[in-house]
């Protein structure tokens, strides 16, 4: 099955056109993931707070789930 991940923070938002495929939803999970943490590297340097989401959806352009990853950076002290 194909796969479409759009990832999106508060500054840009990206669609994934091309997509991927994958065998099952777990995959396409695990993917989702990766493309986060990877995005999230870059993206959150220098930052107080930043959030970034990954929205999966199937070949017919519904949505499967999303994965969101937060930062909070506080001072303590």
């Amino acid at each position: 099955m194909r796969y479409y991940i759009d990832i999106e923070d508060r500054q840009r938002y990206s669609l994934d056109c091309d997509g991927i495929d994958l065998p099952d939803h777990q995959a396409a999970e695990a993917e989702a993931i990766a493309a986060m943490l990877a995005v999230c590297r870059d993206a959150f340097l220098g930052r107080m707070q930043d959030e970034v989401t990954a929205s999966v959806r199937d070949e017919g352009g519904g949505m499967l789930f999303r994965v969101k990853l937060t930062l909070n950076k506080e001072s303590v002290g």
